[in-house]
């Protein structure tokens, strides 16, 4: 009982963020941009965000493997994007932010069936935000970084994390006290070979 809803909470937890950083990306697409690019450019994450979560839904073992591929790419683009800027946020906009909220949600929607390996991905996904600013912030501590947009992404990705690995370590607890519970004592065993 519990741990279905620390798995949901963790679900809720990381559709409402995704839902706050799509509608802020989309209404700052719409300001910024002409309807129909800023249309391509929301269609451009929705989509994926949907595909992957039905994915992963539907099979959540294959879904497993997509997803870390994924989480890898990302991890890798994101350091690079770090050392080096090659992403202009600053026409883009929030492109790796957005594309972490994209996998996201995947994984979250993962996470109800597969709540260790999404929580640990979840957290990779999180830290991986944090550590660029340890090199390239020139200084600038990483609890201000952390109060930016991308940072926020950051802490609730490591947030969502946590819950989903919690709710695996319930869920181990709670199988762990089934099996020992279904198992007869040594007692019980021993006065039922004497009769």
């Amino acid at each position: 009982m519990a741990t279905r809803l620390v798995r949901r909470l963790a679900f809720a937890v990381m559709v409402v963020v995704a839902l706050g950083g799509g509608f802020f990306a989309g209404g700052n697409a719409f300001s910024d941009w002409p309807a129909g690019v800023a249309l391509a450019a929301t269609a451009g994450w929705a989509v994926p965000v949907v595909a992957l979560s039905l994915f992963a839904r539907r099979d959540p073992n294959r879904a497993l493997w997509v997803l870390v591929a994924l989480g890898v790419l990302l991890v890798v683009v994101s350091v690079a994007d770090g050392l080096a800027r090659f992403i202009p946020s600053d026409q883009w906009g929030p492109v790796l932010p957005i594309a972490h909220l994209v996998l996201g949600v995947a994984v979250a929607t993962l996470g109800l069936r597969r709540p260790m390996p999404a929580g640990a991905l979840l957290m990779l996904l999180g830290l991986i935000r944090v550590i660029p600013w340890l090199f390239t912030r020139g200084g600038r501590p990483v609890a201000a970084a952390l109060r930016t947009p991308s940072g926020l992404v950051a802490m609730l990705l490591m947030l969502t994390g946590a819950l989903f690995m919690l709710a695996a370590a319930l869920d181990h607890g709670h199988s762990g006290a089934q099996r020992a519970n279904a198992l007869p004592s040594e007692g019980t065993a021993t006065s039922a070979n004497r009769s």
